[in-house]
């Protein structure tokens, strides 16, 4: 659901992607409650992919730890039911803000994360604007591009 070119690695390790990890545990007794999956844990999840040439994880660079092929984006939403590529969608959107702060120091860091969620709304546009409301990724997005001076691209935003 996110950006090919670089994913920052904190946003699949904090809370929100270990929560959906936990929610999604293959082993374990399914009638119990999750257990709760640690950063390290949700480290080691991203290296497995990784040696098997699946993704590439690179912790050493920070802002794209994490990159993707296209083509493996799209096999893995193209096997999801509609119902599981939503709920990943809003977990992306929610990974993405709880990673986002409100004053951006790090401008490489905005970068990426706007990038990241230009690529959720080009594959899940239609569930962050839900009946119930317009998704907080998109109100981020918005307020960091006229934060960054870019009032022009904000205001087309």
């Amino acid at each position: 659901m996110l950006d090919a070119n670089g994913i920052p690695q904190p946003v699949l390790t904090g809370e929100t992607a270990r929560a959906y990890l936990a929610a999604h545990r293959t082993a374990g007794d399914p009638t119990s409650a999750p257990a709760p999956v640690s950063a390290s844990d949700a480290v080691r999840a991203l290296r497995a992919p990784d040696r098997l040439s699946l993704i590439d994880h690179q912790p050493d660079t920070p802002h794209q730890a994490v990159r993707i092929h296209q083509l493996i984006q799209r096999a893995t939403r193209d096997t999801h039911t509609p119902h599981q590529n939503d709920q990943a969608a809003r977990t992306a959107a929610d990974a993405l803000v709880a990673v986002w702060l409100e004053i951006e120091r790090d401008t490489d860091l905005a970068q990426a994360l706007r990038a990241n969620a230009a690529a959720l709304t080009r594959h899940a546009e239609e569930v962050l604007y839900e009946s119930d409301g317009v998704n907080a990724v998109l109100v981020r997005v918005d307020a960091s591009l006229g934060a960054t001076g870019q009032v022009g691209a904000a205001f087309e935003y």
